[in-house]
């Protein structure tokens, strides 16, 4: 089997990228695949963070990687279609995350069919819906997502969506694969020792900030926990992607800077097991969603999760056991959950119930899932 898959690759950062070569490393062990990537991705202007791109990764210069697709640039999504015609590529797979895509992908699509109405399209869906809105955006998500053939997808809320248009027999669910070449476990007194952490109970937000994932919500919590435990910290580990102010001002207002510690960068894969080992529970306090790369991140480490009770995110929870779950845009909820873990919660038990769980993230299953699918 030939499979190509677009997709963006380093040295685009950010968790699709990564999720992308976690497939690939194991695919090419049984395959021959190609990666198309993106010669431009976004255009800056509409870029909201201070980079794309990630340094020194080794991926940049593998005969494995092409760089083709120019989102503002139709003649690049000739040149794709073509290239994946003249090498007879059997199967390709899109990663679909955002309707910003959907001209350049219907294009190849289009064009493939045409060419050779045998050509398998699979892609694998983020989202189906995006975050932020926009007039007529069903029909043109449902119209787009027709024209491929079979689909995955990583959570029951994606499942249901797109079930809604698209037969059951067409979809095949996933999970999100733990990272193995992220850095391993260290000692928690080691790693708080490196960061200069010192705290009874320390909460962790981790990943890119954007308005959706309610870190306005898990701020404004602080407030009463500050006084149900003095010794907390929160620790948010992440590039804002919109106006930090607003972040700040509820800082300011709730008196709360001697209890966060906000490191506003993008964190690069060599560092983040140095945040995760030093954390209690990750707090992940989304407003909407239809999935999260950080919870695998979490159980790679083991790690407690803490969720707002949405779908996309309650699946990938087991309360009590591999987390806890609380009412979504309530700070009082979360306040309380907190409170309630940090009295009452056996980390080490937790522990236990999250080494089981997390197998269902098995890179190599996900992989063994998404073959069989194919065939």
């Amino acid at each position: 089997m030939k499979l190509a898959i677009i997709s963006p690759f380093a040295p685009y950062r950010g968790g699709i990228a990564k999720e992308t070569e976690v497939i690939y490393s194991h695919l090419r062990k049984s395959y021959e695949v190609k990666i198309i990537n993106f010669k431009r991705q976004y255009p800056s202007i509409l870029f909201p963070g201070k980079n794309q791109y990630i340094e020194n990764n080794f991926f940049f210069s593998n005969k494995d990687i092409i760089r083709l697709i120019d989102t503002l640039n139709p003649f690049t999504w000739r040149k794709t279609a073509n290239y994946i015609i003249e090498n007879k590529f059997d199967k390709i797979i899109f990663r679909y995350w955002h309707p910003f895509f959907i001209p350049a992908y219907t294009y190849i699509i289009n064009y493939l069919k045409k060419e050779n109405s045998s050509i398998e399209i699979f892609s694998i869906c983020d989202n189906i819906y995006p975050h932020e809105r926009f007039i007529f955006d069903i029909k043109i998500i449902q119209n787009f997502l027709k024209k491929i053939d079979y689909y995955y997808v990583m959570s029951n809320n994606t499942y249901d969506q797109l079930n809604s248009f698209i037969p059951e027999n067409r979809i095949e669910k996933i999970y999100l694969p733990i990272d193995n070449t992220l850095g391993p476990l260290i000692d928690k007194k080691t790693a708080r020792e490196k960061l200069n952490y010192k705290t009874s109970l320390s909460l962790l937000f981790f990943g890119l900030i954007r308005e959706y994932k309610g870190l306005d919500v898990l701020l404004k919590s602080m407030k009463s926990l500050v006084k149900e435990i003095s010794d907390i910290k929160l620790y948010i580990v992440g590039e804002c992607y919109e106006n930090d102010i607003k972040y700040k001002t509820i800082i300011d207002d709730c008196q709360l800077s001697e209890n966060i510690v906000w490191v506003n960068e993008y964190i690069s894969d060599k560092d983040i097991n140095l945040y995760f080992s030093s954390c209690d529970i990750v707090v992940l306090p989304y407003k909407q969603t239809s999935q999260s790369g950080i919870i695998p991140i979490a159980y790679k480490y083991n790690k407690l999760v803490l969720a707002s009770n949405i779908n996309g995110i309650n699946d990938y929870v087991i309360p009590g056991k591999t987390g806890y779950l609380f009412e979504k845009n309530n700070y009082n909820s979360l306040s309380k959950t907190i409170v309630d873990i940090y009295k009452k919660h056996d980390f080490s038990l937790s522990e236990k119930y999250i080494e089981k769980f997390k197998k269902r993230f098995d890179s190599e299953q996900l992989v063994e899932k998404i073959i069989s699918f194919m065939n």
